[in-house]
């Protein structure tokens, strides 16, 4: 690849590697890409196709190739592809004042493909129309990875006395994971080849094992059990595929310390079962209304492939923990006594008001994970060959850490103090009565030691000085 950037006359430079450039039959350009997303390899699970153009007269005086440009911009749609048109023409450009009108009366049928927000308005002939405001500002917003919205599973939701219907699994938010550790060798920087050698502890014979042949020990009820790793995954599969209605609990019964990990969505699967929408669609309403939620057993299976998009009001799968995952904490909750003192009015709206200036609107992509930084910042350094590891900010730790977050509450904390510690208090004395206390231990324990063993020390102390005299 030519590095163009450094050639002071790009045009000339593409010119002399390229050979210059010409039209472009869009009609055709279209064509080819429907025939590219249809044919069976290779696949695509996510169709886009961006047209960015600099071409103020893109159809020229062509009336019917923009017609079939349009038509052929239809059928690409149609095959469940995304395309979108972004003209890359700068607001001072000569041609645009004052004959924007005529230099794009004849795209005004591809207006709908031209994303909305990130143009200035214009009015063209009646229309909006909206004209790029260059380069720079057209290529920040489109998304650099787009995931696409695949199913995690596709399984039967039984309601009860054999009625079914059909509901895939999706997972709208994830956490993010560290990447496997692969070992190196440190002179070739080559992936460590490993291999597993099995010796008969009698014969001192390697054996050829298959992983099947393999017997594990794993505890089951208490007991230690031998069993192959055929059995170990027939343990795991405890029901069959599928979501089963258990019963239903208000929603004020589903506390935050009931989640366990991320939630995911569940979308009713018309094309499997017919009639799935509707049955979805009556659940969620009549939830909605008497304010319940749902308890149900899930289990998992395969993962199987969808097209439809989903923008759609409807049920979100929570795990919940076990009766016997759940932790106790009555004993530790409670006083030993008596009962715990109770907090005054003033008390309350002191520590309402130091949560309320805490309390911050949270998103996701606010908050970055530091570990995973600090992972990225390593391979970077690495990549880069930096003599030093830039700095990972860390964005989840307590307000006073930081001196903006530690003075933008230092009034609620004032007052939050002066309602529940006494007049008198100070933390430096209580620190003092802490070490002292420490140091008389210290001291006790001294005083409290036998003379016998004093004397017992003396003369060990004596015959070592015997001895190397």
């Amino acid at each position: 690849m030519i590095n163009f950037f450094v050639v002071g006359d790009i045009l000339s430079a593409f010119k002399e590697v390229c050979g210059g450039h010409g039209r472009c039959d869009y009609s055709e350009a279209l064509f080819l890409c429907i025939k590219r997303i249809t044919s069976r390899s290779p696949h695509f699970q996510k169709r886009v196709v961006y047209l960015f153009t600099n071409d103020v007269q893109p159809f020229g005086n062509n009336r019917q190739h923009c017609i079939a440009a349009c038509k052929n911009a239809d059928d690409l749609r149609s095959h469940n592809a995304e395309f979108s048109v972004y003209p890359l023409i700068p607001e001072d450009h000569e041609q645009l004042d004052p004959n924007v009108q005529k230099n794009f009366e004849n795209i005004s049928e591809l207006e709908n493909d031209i994303p909305r927000k990130q143009y200035a308005r214009r009015n063209i002939a009646g229309l909006d129309f909206e004209i790029g405001n260059g380069v720079k500002f057209s290529v920040g917003i489109i998304p650099r990875k787009q995931y696409a919205r695949r199913n995690i599973a596709g399984l039967d939701f039984e309601i009860g006395n054999g009625v079914k219907f059909s509901v895939g699994i999706y997972a709208l938010l994830g956490t993010e994971k560290l990447p496997q550790p692969i070992v190196l060798d440190a002179e070739e920087n080559e992936i460590v080849q490993r291999s597993h050698t099995y010796i008969n502890k009698e014969t001192g014979d390697e054996m050829p094992l298959l992983d099947r042949e393999i017997i594990r020990r794993r505890q089951v009820g208490g007991e230690t059990v031998d069993m192959s790793p055929d059995e170990i995954d027939k343990l795991r599969r405890i029901t069959l595929p599928g979501l089963l209605l258990l019963g239903f609990k208000p929603l004020s019964c589903l506390k935050i310390s009931h989640h366990i990990r991320c939630s995911q969505f569940v979308y009713p699967l018309e094309k499997e079962v017919l009639g799935s929408t509707l049955m979805y669609r009556t659940l969620y309403e009549v939830c909605m209304k008497q304010k319940k939620m749902m308890i149900c057993r899930y289990t998992q299976k395969a993962n199987e492939e969808i097209s439809s998009k989903f923008r759609y009001a409807g049920f979100h799968l929570v795990y919940l923990p076990y009766a016997e995952d759940k932790r106790d904490l009555s004993e530790q909750m409670t006083h030993p006594d008596g009962e715990w003192p109770k907090a005054s009015k003033e008390q309350i709206e002191a520590a309402r008001g130091f949560v309320k200036k805490l309390t911050a609107s949270y998103f996701p992509e606010k908050f970055c994970n530091p570990v995973l930084q600090k992972h990225y910042k390593v391979i970077e350094a690495l990549a880069l060959d930096y003599a030093e590891m830039p700095e990972v900010k860390d964005q989840i730790q307590p307000y006073f850490v930081h001196d903006a977050f530690r003075k933008r509450v230092e009034k609620e904390l004032d007052s939050y103090r002066t309602a529940t510690l006494p007049d008198d208090y100070n933390p430096e004395e209580k620190k003092k009565k802490e070490t002292k206390t420490k140091r008389t231990d210290d001291s006790s324990r001294f005083l409290k030691r036998k003379p016998e063993s004093f004397e017992l020390k003396r003369k060990v102390k004596d015959l070592r000085s015997s001895k190397i005299l």
